[in-house]
């Protein structure tokens, strides 16, 4: 990494369905004058979206452009995913920061195209302050200056649109995860059921010819008899399996 960067940050960085990157640093220049920071600020961090770099807003300004830099191979292998090929040479990342100072930042992370090859990652800062002014000035005529101390900006169309992207993916994550438990479940469920029917008919002697309307049967009746615990996700026994299995054998075979 170049030695006129200083290192501001340490992101532990949420990229969602239960994934989290470590060791996501953010290096800067340190302006001419200014002091070098005495420690590193370590935070967490939200990935909001992926974003097409060239169509940025006009109102969209850029401060505190720096470096990323991992020592994790599965974070430096994340972002060569989602920034390094060729036909997503404009795509860039949205993150939520966690508030630091007053107020949570926005970065863009993206690589730019001469260093596809060296997949080294860039990240600026999105400054708002135009945006706000802009939203200010069509709520009051009166024109604001950019920096208020007496005004309070009204809640951005950005804001709105990552709070609606967030909830989304919420919304996404919890989806995927129910129907990962029903399908675990009818799974366990399904194979209990079926070595109970396999045995029950195996003891019973059954003729060939009845062997595979009989597991029918017993399999969609027992499945029925178990509906309510299958909708609710409610833990079955295997003997309780095994009762029901029996019953219904001896109610299908008797002479």
């Amino acid at each position: 990494m170049a030695s006129d960067l200083v290192q501001k940050y340490i992101l532990t960085l949420d990229v969602g369905h239960e994934i989290v990157l470590r060791d996501v640093q953010l290096w800067e220049k340190c302006p001419d004058g200014s002091p070098v920071p005495d420690k590193v600020v370590k935070t967490s961090a939200v990935l909001i979206g992926s974003i097409d770099i060239n169509k940025l807003p006009f109102w969209i300004g850029k401060t505190h452009q720096g470096r990323c830099y991992s020592n994790s191979s599965t974070t430096s292998a994340f972002f060569r995913s989602k920034l390094m090929r060729k036909r997503r040479e404009s795509r860039a990342l949205l993150i939520e920061v966690s508030a630091v100072g007053t107020s949570k930042e926005y970065l863009i992370f993206y690589i730019h195209p001469r260093d596809q090859k060296t997949a080294n990652v860039a990240y600026f800062e999105l400054d708002l302050a135009l945006k706000r002014r802009l939203d200010a000035q069509m709520v009051d005529p009166k024109p604001l200056p950019l920096h208020s101390p007496n005004s309070t900006s009204p809640v951005t169309h950005i804001d709105s649109i990552i709070r609606r992207t967030q909830l989304k993916r919420t919304e996404s994550s919890v989806k995927l995860r129910t129907l990962a438990l029903q399908r675990d479940f009818k799974r366990k469920f399904s194979s209990m059921l079926s070595q109970c029917i396999l045995s029950g008919l195996r003891l019973r002697d059954v003729h060939q010819r009845h062997y595979d309307e009989l597991y029918k049967f017993t399999y969609e009746a027992s499945e029925f008899a178990f509906r309510r615990e299958i909708a609710e996700l409610e833990e079955i026994g295997l003997e309780k399996i095994q009762d029901c299995v029996e019953t219904l054998l001896k109610l299908f075979t008797r002479s």
